[in-house]
């Protein structure tokens, strides 16, 4: 098969088991890949890299919960997978990170599929792996060239590990899911469009309605306030932060304000979040 990562996702596949990832925020991004093409199937693959307690968004407002069953319902049987990293980020303390861009899936009929991905990862004792997982169609018929240019990776600036005290971690984890709480208050209250601005910074990004990633939280927030979507409320039901507190990921239920508390108006989501220093507000990164 052929699972090929940009060299924002160094990749060796380990004799007998699991890719070992060593690497996912590169010093550069040159287009290089990184091939896997003896690791077998893209769910294999996948399912190697997860998290034993990954997520990934479904239907209905649920999700798919462990490696087996994310991999089962995101790899399609026969499929080959290959990515391309455009967009990476790496906590202060090395011990979190995102990557986002595309994904061309070629089904075991030869058809090929375009997709976007935005995964977390943290690094474990056998490398770095995917604890949630996203992926979406993009537009038929859309050329290469219309695709998100690479960037460097996004290194944190500030090293938080040195400002904390005992208990930060739930201190962290608890301001997170605030931040999660006033973007939906805010979206309520001014409009989604507007709170995706204002929630956002000019390093965010979203993986968008068109061929491309859509970048920077005023493009997001237009984009969003165009489709013009009905009343929307939120909030965390997990999360999960670096140790040093400045980037993490926040997972729930978006609801449909007004509607019928079923399926028809719930919708699974997870958002990266990430704050410049412990006195900073946390700014969605990328969702």
């Amino acid at each position: 098969m052929s699972f090929s990562i940009m060299a924002a996702l160094l990749a060796l596949a380990a004799p007998g088991g699991a890719p070992v990832v060593t690497e996912i925020c590169p010093a550069s991004n040159a287009p290089a890949l990184a091939e896997l093409a003896d690791a077998g199937s893209a769910r294999q693959v996948l399912a190697g890299l997860l998290t034993p307690d990954a997520i990934s968004p479904a239907a209905g407002g649920r999700f798919n919960r462990g490696a087996a069953e994310v991999a089962a319902r995101l790899a399609p049987e026969g499929a080959a997978w290959r990515w391309s990293v455009v967009r990476s980020a790496v906590s202060a303390d090395g011990g979190h990170g995102f990557t986002a861009g595309y994904l061309d899936e070629t089904g075991a009929d030869g058809k090929a599929v375009p997709f976007k991905f935005l995964a977390y990862w943290v690094r474990t004792a056998e490398g770095w792996r995917i604890a949630a997982f996203r992926k979406a169609p993009m537009p038929q018929g859309v050329r290469q060239d219309a695709r998100t240019a690479p960037a460097p990776c996004l290194r944190s600036g500030v090293t938080m590990r040195g400002e904390t005290v005992p208990g930060d971690a739930a201190a962290h984890r608890a301001s997170l899911a605030a931040a999660e709480q006033r973007f939906s208050d805010d979206a309520q209250a001014m409009g989604i469009g507007p709170a995706f601005a204002k929630h956002g910074s000019a390093l965010s990004l979203n993986m968008g309605r068109g061929a491309g990633l859509t970048l920077g939280a005023e493009a997001i927030g237009a984009e969003i306030a165009a489709s013009n979507p009905p009343p929307l409320a939120w909030g965390s039901d997990g999360v999960l932060v670096a140790p040093g507190g400045d980037l993490g990921l926040s997972w729930g239920v978006i609801r449909i304000v007004g509607s019928p508390d079923d399926e028809r108006g719930r919708f699974a989501f997870f958002t990266v979040w990430h704050r410049a220093g412990p006195a900073e507000p946390w700014r969605y990164i990328a969702e």
